[in-house]
């Protein structure tokens, strides 16, 4: 079963339509068999957004997290995914791991890792993260023969 759990940036470029997401990438998502966000991509959106950083307005962000909210059942399916205490433990323990502070990308990684899921980003820090003790694995390559997205 083809899931993956997205990163801020990826989730907003790839609900935006942004060329800034690759064409393989993107057919790989629209293939999947589930997305998983995290929520601390909706906060992690937010931050962005205030700081414009991701292009969006605050007008935009609002849309996305309403688009989040209410994701059509015919769609590819999602699934919002909160930051439990064992998230947040491990997250923790990522942080002391690695001693990366931005709390946005521990979370996501600890979702990830928590659900034993791909993360799609193309953040360098969290690429660097690719294999930590076995429980994380990063993606962000176009499809090969030996590597498919589906």
């Amino acid at each position: 079963m083809s899931r993956y759990l997205l990163d801020t940036h990826t989730l907003i470029w790839w609900l935006n339509g942004s060329p800034q997401l690759p064409q393989p990438i993107r057919a790989g998502l629209d293939q999947a068999e589930l997305i998983h966000v995290s929520a601390a991509s909706i906060t992690d959106a937010y931050h962005l957004t205030r700081k414009r950083r991701d292009g969006l307005t605050m007008e935009q962000w609002r849309a996305l997290v309403d688009q989040l909210l209410d994701w059509p059942d015919d769609l590819i399916p999602l699934e919002l995914e909160p930051i439990t205490v064992d998230v947040a433990l491990l997250a923790a323990l990522f942080r002391e791991m690695t001693g990366i502070t931005d709390p946005a990308d521990l979370y996501l990684a600890a979702t990830a890792a928590r659900l034993r899921l791909p993360l799609v980003s193309r953040d360098e820090e969290l690429a660097s993260w690719d294999g930590l003790g076995g429980v994380l694995e990063v993606r962000w390559e176009s499809p090969t023969a030996t590597s498919t997205w589906a």
